[in-house]
């Protein structure tokens, strides 16, 4: 079995938390209603339909949800390549892919922005594959980590995760591979489960390689 090292994209290889709360306060503004930091916090982690679906509960938003989604999509597809790569993602994954690790991104993203990002940022040469949300249930759910794993050819006990949100570590825990959350200096309140390590910069992880 292979050595497998997978990593989320929002928060976690793009440093876009900034871009995305940009987008959904415009999202929101569109039908005259206001953005918090509060609710956007918690909206990261699941995959965008899931989203959408929140927020029209939340903001009494009518339907239909298809044209929801389309809207939110159109504002992300404007804005997302802007989002630069975290400080160190270009290196590690470069690092861990010379080291003879499989590479691979398991975002809630969708596979076209996903890898449309990797590709501007010439990080793509260095990624053996995407999990995206458009191929399977969302995180917390560990089926988007044991894809990875299936198609990787790795075993849980060789495989790490790097996540940012509450809901993509109990991902990569539930699937049983060790895993890391990114605190990357935004969400050092938050409580993740005690058996996830803390990490403060991706130069940590060369240690693993």
């Amino acid at each position: 079995m292979s050595k497998g090292i997978f990593f989320d994209l929002d928060g976690t290889l793009a440093d876009n938390l900034d871009l995305m709360f940009v987008v959904y306060k415009q999202f929101l503004e569109r039908f005259g209603r206001h953005a918090t930091q509060e609710e956007f916090k918690s909206l990261n982690g699941p995959p965008l339909p899931e989203i959408i679906g929140l927020l029209m509960k939340r903001h009494s938003l009518a339907g239909p949800e298809e044209a929801l989604l389309e809207t939110y999509n159109a504002l992300l597809d404007e804005l997302y390549v802007r989002a630069r790569p975290a400080p160190g993602a270009c290196h590690i994954i470069r690092k861990a892919k010379e080291s003879g690790w499989v590479v691979a991104v398991v975002t809630s993203n969708s596979r076209c922005r996903t890898t449309t990002w990797l590709e501007y940022h010439q990080m793509a040469p260095f990624v053996d594959f995407v999990i995206s949300g458009d191929d399977c249930e969302g995180k917390p759910s560990p089926a988007p980590y044991i894809m990875a794993m299936e198609k990787g050819k790795c075993s849980a006990a060789q495989s790490v995760a790097v996540e940012d949100s509450f809901q993509g570590v109990q991902s990569a825990l539930a699937s049983g591979m060790k895993t890391f959350c990114y605190l990357n200096g935004r969400n050092q309140e938050v409580q993740f489960p005690e058996n996830a390590y803390r990490l403060n910069h991706f130069d940590e992880l060369e240690a693993l390689l």
